[in-house]
């Protein structure tokens, strides 16, 4: 019997059936031997792998060979007062806006009194008339800061790290906490939201019980009194963490 190898070169398969058994006894299987004297030895080696034999020297020379093609890359000094990755930023933010339809016109142009007047005026504004740094704040002082965050990551924003962490730590200051009054008893439970209260209780300890009765579920007090009273007893993560709850139930991010 013959097979073929991957070098298409015959390979001798002996099979040996042992057909002089004995009635009463149980037959062998066949057995099968591979020749493996007939299968010729490979004829080239892997590039990438070096021989056996090879020395450490001929590794090394292979591996700190020069490459075979060069890749020119060109590039530009970036200025500091270029905070954000356009180059030619009225025609790339038209380029934005064409391909970010849903952001730019169905989330940010309903917030603007007139976006027609703000995609002009402000959004395709040149350098030479607003820098990178006066562009971002004025488009701020028009955008929630959820949309800003987003506006920021599509102009791929290149401002420190330090700047983004405290404008994150003040994303929802622009919640109206006193929304959640009207339905605050089915919204704002211990069952919802147990960790906030934990935390008040942890912060709060002997006031923790007055600040509930006497502040976040007291009725009676104006939205103005109500909110001064809340900032007034709660420190700034506890105040972060329910303006977030505010923002989620009242649909205000």
């Amino acid at each position: 019997m013959m097979l073929s190898t991957a070098s298409n070169e015959p390979t001798t398969v002996l099979i040996n059936n042992n057909n002089n058994n004995s009635s009463h006894k149980k037959k062998k299987k066949p057995s099968v031997h591979f020749d493996l004297s007939l299968i010729p030895p490979a004829t080239e080696e892997d590039p990438y792998q070096p021989s056996s034999s090879s020395s450490s020297s001929n590794e090394c020379e292979f591996l700190l060979s020069p490459p075979t093609c060069v890749i020119d890359i060109q590039g530009q000094l970036v200025p500091d007062t270029m905070l954000v990755s356009l180059v030619n930023r009225p025609q790339e933010m038209r380029d934005l806006v064409h391909h970010n339809p849903t952001f730019f016109h169905h989330q940010v142009a309903p917030t603007l009194p007139s976006w027609s007047q703000f995609e002009q005026n402000v959004l395709y504004a040149d350098r030479s008339q607003l820098s990178d740094e006066a562009w971002l704040a004025v488009i701020s002082k028009s955008l929630a800061p959820t949309l800003m965050n987003k506006l920021k990551d599509l102009v791929g924003y290149l401002g420190s790290e330090e700047e983004e962490e405290e404008e994150e730590k003040d994303i929802y200051r622009h919640v109206d906490l006193s929304r959640i009054r009207p339905n605050i008893h089915n919204c704002l439970t211990t069952d919802a939201y147990p960790q906030f209260f934990i935390h008040c209780q942890e912060e709060l300890k002997e006031g923790y019980d007055r600040f509930l009765a006497d502040v976040l579920f007291n009725e009676k007090l104006s939205d103005d009194d109500w909110r001064l009273k809340i900032e007034g007893y709660l420190s700034f993560h506890l105040l972060q963490q329910l303006q977030e709850i505010v923002a989620y139930e009242t649909e205000q991010e």
